[in-house]
């Protein structure tokens, strides 16, 4: 473990990059058909992937400089529109917040997501298929403790 987290340096480390290079292995295994999936997708992935069916584009994020221990965790965002993302972190309540990364990492097991680069990912085809089955108002009160930010 040593080994593996010595080639991350402190900026790195403060920026989620050991969670995100995990993340990004996940994805690449499922797409290589390589590891179990998940047998069912929880209702945050699901959540994720009725946000993003129009765009695609989710983003693992972090603000370290925050003073609330809350709003320092890693969140994911899904960009909803051309102008708009949905930041899926709740101030005081990190369970809900890493509900939704935990949502993302049943997603990227599934080869639902791909990762697209730094702390970026995207649907794949199945994903984009699987997403556009599902109604996003159906995820309202799911997604209810975000917030939009613009883009």
């Amino acid at each position: 473990m040593d080994e593996e987290l010595a080639i991350f340096q402190g900026r790195e480390l403060a920026r989620g990059l050991p969670t995100v290079t995990g993340l990004a292995l996940l994805c690449s295994r499922a797409l290589a058909g390589l590891g179990k999936p998940p047998t069912v997708l929880g209702r945050p992935a699901e959540a994720i992937l009725a946000l993003a069916a129009d765009r695609g584009l989710i983003e693992l994020r972090i603000q370290p400089d925050r003073i609330d221990s809350s709003e320092r965790l890693l969140a994911v965002a899904v960009e909803t529109s051309m102008e708009q993302r949905k930041v899926l972190r709740k101030t005081g309540d990190p369970a809900w917040t890493m509900g939704f990364v935990e949502g993302l990492r049943q997603l990227c097991m599934s080869g639902l997501v791909m990762h697209l680069a730094g702390h970026e990912f995207v649907l794949t085809a199945a994903g984009f298929e699987k997403s556009r089955a599902l109604e996003r108002r159906e995820f309202d009160a799911d997604v209810e403790g975000g917030f939009d930010e613009e883009i």
